[in-house]
């Protein structure tokens, strides 16, 4: 008797050892596994919130996160997988050793508002255009100030922070003077949104110390505007110079303007006319021009930008998309194109024709495609015979 009893506890001991020996092993097989599933989720939303949309394979997240391939299976060797259900929930599975799923839900689209934060000019222009309109347009300005400066690698995220450090001075800057508007409404017609228009342009000017650079004045680099003198250094084209230094020109203040007017959720716009950018304020019953480039400010009608020194004919109004509130692709356009005119204007010809092409896909013009066409002809011009 006492033998058969001492049989059945070491089995029953042989057994316990066995199936603890699997919980041992296996806890931390699951909570590896659990751990690579929640970095997937991660960087599948990471990436979804930059492009608006999941990746197609593993492959293409792995080429924009290179954490992810050590993700691909889990503790047991298997895969993990990922598909889309049609609430666009997202569901990862995977199993350990065809046994036990383990399955994990999270939803990685957007609202439709989500603001996208792309940092490189690869990022951005590899974005479906469609959600360009959800880009930063201080943020995609810098962006490409990044892809033309060969003396700086621009850092995008610092400038986008000061950015928002000049937005909340001007918050603060309206709040103080929004009794003396409440006083006297008459001096700015009545109107809110111009007083708001007109205090933040003043405090680009007379707080943040921001104006025109008149060293291009008196260079002559404006006495021709056919010629890209007035766009040889980037420094005066892009609000990176502002940022950096205060200075700008036409080109770059009314953007930094409209960055800092959209951080306080004004309705406010770029446009142009020929050879110059301005801003617009439209939120659909009331609209307005708003000219920032000089001293002080004013809101002239589209009239002054159809005369001297602009003279925009007819057909340059209707092609080019003129006197009017430019989108943020048309604006990404524009951008581009002045890329383009600075590289033309340092020798870069290879490189402007790659831009202008960019620029004419957003925004197909004649402008852009005869600026695109000048400068492939130039570049292929100066390539050696084989």
């Amino acid at each position: 008797m006492r033998k058969i009893v001492y049989i059945l506890l070491c089995m029953i001991s042989f057994g316990l050892g066995v199936v603890f020996d699997g919980l041992i092993t296996r806890v931390p097989d699951e909570a590896s596994t659990l751990s690579k599933m929640q970095i997937l989720e991660r960087e599948l939303k990471k990436y979804c919130a930059l492009n608006g949309q999941l990746p197609k394979t593993i492959d293409e997240l792995c080429k924009f996160s290179p954490c992810v391939e050590n993700c691909r299976t889990n503790s047991w060797g298997k895969p993990i997988r990922y598909v889309v259900t049609s609430d666009s929930q997202v569901v990862l599975v995977t199993s350990a050793d065809g046994e036990v799923e383990f399955v994990r839900r999270f939803v990685a689209g957007d609202d439709g508002k989500t603001e996208f934060k792309p940092l490189t000019p690869r990022q951005l222009f590899e974005m479906p255009v469609e959600n360009l309109d959800r880009v930063d347009i201080g943020r995609m300005n810098i962006i490409c100030a990044r892809n033309v400066t060969r003396t700086e690698l621009v850092d995008t995220a610092k400038y986008v922070a000061k950015l928002d450090e000049w937005a909340a001075i001007a918050k603060r800057l309206e709040q103080k003077y929004l009794p003396a508007y409440e006083k006297n409404a008459a001096r700015y017609d009545h109107s809110l949104a111009k007083f708001k228009a007109v205090t933040l342009a003043l405090t680009i000017q007379q707080d943040l110390k921001c104006d025109y650079n008149m060293d291009l004045i008196k260079s002559g680099a404006m006495n021709d505007m056919l010629s890209p003198r007035f766009f040889k250094n980037v420094e005066d084209v892009f609000i990176t110079g502002l940022l950096k230094r205060g200075k700008g020109t036409c080109s770059s203040i009314p953007v930094l303007f409209v960055a800092l007017g959209r951080r306080l959720h004004y309705p406010v716009y770029l446009a142009h006319t020929k050879g110059h950018l301005y801003c617009r304020w439209d939120d659909g019953q009331e609209n307005f021009n708003i000219e920032v480039t000089g001293r002080g400010v004013d809101t002239p009608p589209d009239s002054h930008y159809k005369g001297p020194p602009f003279n925009p004919s007819e057909d340059d109004i209707k092609n080019e998309g003129m006197l009017r509130n430019l989108t943020n692709r048309e604006s990404l356009a524009v951008f581009l194109s002045t890329s383009a005119v600075n590289q033309d204007a340092n020798g870069e010809y290879d490189l402007a024709a790659v831009l202008y092409n960019l620029a004419l896909r957003l925004h197909p013009t004649p402008v852009h495609l005869a600026q695109r066409d000048r400068a492939t002809r130039i570049a292929m011009s100066r390539k050696p015979l084989k």
